[in-house]
């Protein structure tokens, strides 16, 4: 790898990291102040993130701005999930993305063929799909689900990153870059599975038919993911075959971008029925 090309690389993980760091900042500056009655009238109590000022008369504030209680509990982990889930995908993601566009752009001009442009067109499009891909499911995820963050939760979305980068990196080699969607794969198939165990029942409340729909998406995708990966395997080793040549390697990434489009497509939560609450009887 050239110097040129470790400074394009270098310089897209830059923006990826400051892309995601303006997205958390938006998120805590766009969090409005609470105005918080206290004992004395005279004081107004304003909290604004976890700052805490008291005005108005001397008093002593203890220093533990919000005590640990069952309730404070559940609020919290409502509150980090999604935002620990999210930003930590927006950076993941956001590198991704700068490496996709930066090593598209470098393999693009390395042949004038119309093979080579149709390859490296079908890869990137391909991998572009798969970061689309997992940021919608994430985010349907943290809407419909959250529980106390495990270390799997933590090592999946790297995981899922790992197989991005990597089939970003390979771009214009396929033995690599099927290496690359064979890792994403496994791990989407493991992060599925993971939500399948994490999500219960009873964290749906009275909405059962949507956590059945949530049953059927996730095995859905597992079982898409399991073709993918097979067909991640095979084409693999069709990269060192003497006949692997032509047309063969620049249109075969169409089957990675047909299951991605076909999982996203199975894993829509339109109801065949309006969900609603039961009647409070009076």
């Amino acid at each position: 790898m050239t110097r040129m090309s470790v400074r394009r690389l270098l310089a897209a993980a830059a923006i990826g990291v400051i892309a995601a760091g303006l997205f958390r900042g938006n998120r805590i500056a766009g969090k409005p102040a609470r105005l918080t009655a206290s004992k004395d009238p005279a004081d107004v109590a304003v909290s604004s993130g976890s700052k805490r000022v008291v005005c108005g008369s001397k008093r002593v504030v203890s220093p533990f701005v919000e005590t640990l209680g069952p309730d404070t509990f559940r609020q919290r982990v409502g509150d980090i999930f999604p935002q620990g889930y999210l930003t930590a995908l927006a950076i993941i993601q956001g590198v991704a993305l700068g490496v996709l566009l930066t090593v598209t752009q470098a393999q693009w001009y390395r042949s004038a063929e119309l093979i080579h442009h149709i390859m490296i067109a079908t890869q990137a499009t391909s991998v572009f799909i798969a970061i689309v891909v997992v940021t919608h499911r994430y985010i349907l995820l943290t809407i419909m689900a959250r529980w106390i963050p495990s270390t799997f939760d933590t090592l999946i979305p790297f995981s899922l990153g790992v197989g991005e980068i990597g089939s970003a990196l390979s771009i214009g080699r396929p033995a690599a870059w099927w290496s690359g969607t064979l890792v994403f794969a496994l791990a989407g198939i493991g992060a599925f599975a993971h939500s399948r165990i994490r999500a219960s029942i009873e964290a749906f409340e009275n909405m059962t038919q949507l956590y059945w729909r949530f049953r059927r998406i996730t095995l859905r995708a597992i079982w898409i993911l399991s073709l993918q990966a097979a067909i991640s395997v095979v084409m693999f080793a069709g990269s060192f075959v003497t006949a692997w040549s032509g047309w063969a390697p620049a249109l075969a990434p169409l089957a990675f971008l047909a299951c991605l489009v076909w999982l996203d497509i199975l894993g829509n939560y339109r109801m065949s029925a309006p969900i609603t609450a039961p009647e409070h009887r009076h």
